[in-house]
């Protein structure tokens, strides 16, 4: 059996809920780590990346859990216009963020609960220049 699940199916928005944690299912596979933004954080793109989980009963080897984490980086603090990450991922604002998000749905041509501004503002690991 194999069933595609995208990233945007939301099944239920207070609070917000998919079929799945993509970000969860990143992580234990090894694609990156949880960040303080709460995202998915892949050690080269940052939080730049767009997934789809695929979900199956094929006998595949496992992964491990990625063990990385933000380190010094704190970028996305200062660009959030919601003010919802801070330095620990486990005070991160999700009602902040949500009412930012909310508050942008209002904008002309907007609509969506979209925002962006910590997935712009995130790197990932940086890596030195290979000169």
């Amino acid at each position: 059996m194999l069933q595609i699940v995208h990233h945007s199916q939301i099944i239920k928005k207070n609070p917000m809920t998919g079929h799945v944690s993509h970000k969860l299912l990143g992580w234990a596979a090894g694609i990156g780590f949880v960040g303080r933004s709460t995202l998915l954080i892949h050690p080269e793109y940052g939080a730049q990346m767009r997934y789809v989980s695929v979900l199956t009963d094929m006998p595949l080897k496992a992964s491990t859990p990625h063990d990385g984490n933000c380190g010094s980086c704190k970028a996305c603090i200062p660009a959030c216009p919601a003010k919802a990450i801070n330095d620990r991922r486990e005070d991160f604002n999700l009602q902040a963020c949500y009412e930012k998000l909310t508050e942008f749905t209002k904008i002309p041509y907007i609509g969506q609960h979209i925002c962006g501004v910590c997935v712009k503002n995130c790197a990932g690991l940086i890596k030195p220049d290979p000169k």
